[in-house]
């Protein structure tokens, strides 16, 4: 399967495919943004899969990487980038990155 990745920053850090999204949601797009510090990272990523468009915060601390201590139990997905913007729970700049590459 073919997928489109965006990153917000061109010298922005590769955060890695949270094993979880690819296996269960199958993504054909993800748009990120991801920061390393020396023990913890913040980020946050957007992603399209068979089920809508969705957030996956990308923060962490030392025990684990961004991604790893993902829980799918919650996770809520949305039919378009505007409910995912009118819920604020996507960053603006990511909406904008995908809209301005014809994502709806």
């Amino acid at each position: 399967m073919s997928m489109e990745v965006f990153n917000l920053y061109e010298d922005g850090e590769d955060p890695g495919m949270p094993a979880a999204l690819e296996d269960i949601m199958e993504p054909d797009v993800i748009a990120y943004w991801y920061r390393c510090d020396s023990y913890d990272g913040s980020g946050e990523m957007i992603y399209h899969g068979k089920e809508g468009w969705g957030t996956i915060d990308l923060g962490h601390c030392s025990c684990y990487g961004p991604g790893e201590d993902w829980n799918l139990g919650g996770y809520t997905t949305y039919p378009t980038l505007d409910e995912l913007r009118e819920k604020g729970f996507a960053d603006e700049d990511l909406i904008d990155l995908l809209r301005a590459h014809g994502y709806r």
